[in-house]
């Protein structure tokens, strides 16, 4: 049962990560320098936070649904963590290859970071990402909390 969550879990955090890859490409497509105009900029902040979010509720959810409708604190956070550390983790991968690897001009122009100084923008980057997990990681023990149900409180 708990390899079956784990699967579910990473094949939402597959199709997660493919959809925000896809947004972030859709930007980059449209025009690159809306990372960093202030009037957009929170738009696609909230809205790719809100699909993280909810795809990792949806996880906890459904394998909440695969465990016959029983699910400890654990579990749900475990599910909900799995998906939302796959997905944003291929969209920062996928913002990290357009930004260092496809186009470092674009790069140059988003974070005002000279071409000889990428080692440290992927290090900066390291410590932003799992700042973002963390924040995240808040969200699922919350979601976690709201939707266990051990088999004890029938």
């Amino acid at each position: 049962m708990e390899t079956e969550m784990k699967n579910l879990s990473k094949n939402i955090g597959y199709k997660l990560g493919a959809i925000l890859a896809l947004l972030t490409m859709l930007i980059y497509a449209i025009d690159y320098k809306l990372w960093i105009d202030p009037e957009v900029v929170g738009f696609i902040s909230l809205g790719i936070s809100g699909i993280i979010v909810f795809a990792g509720v949806y996880s906890a959810i459904q394998s909440k649904k695969i465990n016959e409708n029983t699910l400890s604190f654990a579990e749900g956070f475990k599910s909900y963590f799995i998906t939302v550390a796959i997905g944003y983790l291929i969209y920062h991968t996928t913002n990290f290859i357009i930004l260092s690897a496809i186009d470092s001009e674009a790069r140059l122009e988003i974070t005002n970071i000279p071409k000889e100084n990428i080692k440290a923008f992927f290090f900066n980057t390291i410590p932003w990402v799992f700042g973002k997990l963390s924040g995240y990681s808040l969200i699922g023990l919350l979601v976690s909390l709201a939707i266990k149900k051990d088999k004890t409180e029938y």
